[in-house]
């Protein structure tokens, strides 16, 4: 919603949908936002894991599919002056590292979250796993 607000107040947002990446970026805003959103709104109301699995895995996707179309598709980096080429683009070893521990403190988080935070039921002593 920030970002379409965001194109809405600057004005691209007709162009937003318009070349080679406007077909993709569609496509980001309805799997990855409209769709996670309508699966998890429904699921809220009526407790449903094939909707909530569902809704969360089209949500973790979106994110992907995100990162995918703004680093391979839509950048347009040129190489050395005259600028003429594209250049390649790989990350650096410092991005890799902040992205695989941006990974793990989530998945530490959501450990701590679960350990911590009532969010599964308790098990009693009398009953075996």
């Amino acid at each position: 919603m920030f970002r379409v607000g965001d194109f809405a107040i600057r004005h691209p947002l007709a162009s937003a949908f318009s070349g080679k990446t406007g077909g993709l970026f569609a496509a980001e805003l309805i799997l990855g936002g409209l769709l996670p959103l309508a699966l998890l709104a429904t699921t809220f109301r009526k407790y449903r894991p094939v909707l909530l699995a569902a809704g969360a895995v089209a949500c973790a996707l979106g994110v992907v599919f995100n990162r995918i179309n703004v680093v391979l598709w839509a950048m347009d980096l040129k190489g050395p002056m005259p600028q003429n080429a594209p250049a390649l683009y790989s990350p650096s070893l410092v991005e890799w590292g902040i992205s695989i521990g941006l990974i793990a403190a989530a998945i530490f988080l959501f450990g701590l979250g679960v350990r911590l935070l009532p969010v599964l039921p308790e098990e009693s002593a009398g009953q075996e796993t």
